[in-house]
């Protein structure tokens, strides 16, 4: 049977490794066969602030966003169709934010 280490934490949390963890539910009486993680961490992410969007002129579903990453600001191309100014958003990878090409994308 596989448990979420963060389900069992919610119930009982030791400050304790992930390893020790395991170490003591197998001396208990529980076998632990292995410890895995779930998914692999995130790297490249890219949090952005909306501080303004419109409509794309050339597009029925996508928005211009201008978005402040904390290093600079960019006028990106987003899909999402509810947004807001001051709601984060997240991109994979700072090669994803890609600005938009002039004059396609750019405030009318």
């Amino acid at each position: 049977m596989k448990i979420s280490q963060r389900w069992l934490r919610a119930y009982v949390d030791p400050a304790i490794s992930t390893a020790e963890l395991s170490d003591r539910l197998t001396m208990a009486g529980l076998e632990v066969e292995s410890a895995a993680t779930a998914a692999p961490a995130f790297h490249e992410v890219v949090v952005a602030e909306i501080l303004d969007f419109a409509a794309h002129p050339q597009a029925d579903r996508l928005n211009v966003c201008q978005v402040d990453t904390g290093v600079a600001t960019n006028r990106v191309p987003y899909g999402r169709a509810r947004l807001s100014v001051v709601r984060r958003m997240s991109r994979a990878g700072s090669k994803s934010l890609v600005r938009c090409p002039a004059p396609s994308c750019q405030a009318q």
